[in-house]
């Protein structure tokens, strides 16, 4: 029942953190941005809650390799995530799109997360049944 709440939680801080970006990407100046981070400071809390859910499918003796793990692949997500976005906008800059393009790719980068949670979340209770 735990991790089902956890997973839950973890789905909410997606979505309000795809909400966040998306609003960066429409903000009609950069004020807004300020407005949107704090209303959505709420989904700062997702990596804690992420890493919680992974740290309980892992047993105690696997957790330091699971922690080394997790900080390897976020260190290389956001280098790769750095590279590819500054390539994505400068890429829009250059067709003439929008300049939030690459904010609404991040922002479906979280719904597809989120979605990604609710299907774990969904057959892990139908096999706890």
């Amino acid at each position: 029942a735990a991790r089902a709440h956890e997973g839950c939680l973890a789905q909410s801080c997606l979505i309000l953190n795809a909400a966040k970006v998306g609003a960066y990407a429409l903000a009609p100046h950069g004020g807004w941005v300020y407005a949107f981070t704090v209303l959505g400071v709420a989904g700062s809390c997702g990596n804690t809650v992420l890493r919680s859910l992974l740290s309980s499918c892992a047993s105690e003796k696997q957790q330091g390799l699971l922690s080394g793990g997790t900080s390897a692949v976020t260190t290389a997500a956001q280098m790769l995530g750095a590279v590819v976005g500054s390539q994505v906008l400068a890429a829009a800059l250059r067709r003439g799109a929008p300049s939030g393009v690459p904010m609404l790719l991040s922002a479906l980068a979280f719904g597809l997360a989120a979605a990604c949670i609710a299907r774990a979340s969904a057959v892990a209770a139908a096999v706890a049944e």
